[in-house]
C-alpha cells in the first residue's frame, strides 16, 4: 500500500466509552479514518449518512437499538461494508449474527 492510498473508514459502535475510545485510538494510530458511536441510534445516523464505510466494529448489547438490529439494517442497505461483532455474549449471539452475515466475531474482552 502506497503512502497516498487511504487505509479506509472504520466505525466503532459500543456503549462502553472506554472500549470505543481504545479501539478508535488504536486504529487511528495505524492510519485509519475513525468514527465512533456510543449507542445504536447514533450508529444508524452515521451508517445512513456515510456511504463509504469499510468496516464496522459492532457491539451487540446496547440500550435502545441493539447491534443485531443494526446488523440487519446494514445487510439490507449496504452489503459491501464488512462487520465484525465485538461482544461479551458469545455462543447464542454468534449463531444468530452468523445467520445474518458477519465478517468476524470477537468475544470481549479482546
Amino acid at each position: 500500500m502506497s503512502e497516498t492510498e487511504e487505509k479506509g473508514v472504520i466505525l466503532v459502535v459500543d456503549d462502553e466509552k472506554e472500549v470505543t475510545m481504545s479501539l478508535k485510538g488504536f486504529f487511528t494510530a495505524l492510519g485509519y479514518d475513525m468514527l465512533a458511536a456510543l449507542d445504536g441510534n447514533e450508529a444508524l445516523n452515521v451508517i445512513n449518512s456515510i456511504k463509504n464505510l469499510d468496516l464496522i466494529l459492532l457491539d451487540v448489547k446496547m440500550p435502545g437499538v441493539d447491534g443485531i438490529q443494526i446488523l440487519k439494517h446494514i445487510r439490507k442497505t449496504n452489503f459491501k461494508t464488512k462487520v465484525i461483532i465485538i461482544t461479551a455474549y458469545d455462543k447464542d449471539v454468534k449463531e444468530e449474527v452468523e445467520k445474518i452475515g458477519i465478517d468476524g466475531f470477537f468475544a470481549k474482552p479482546i
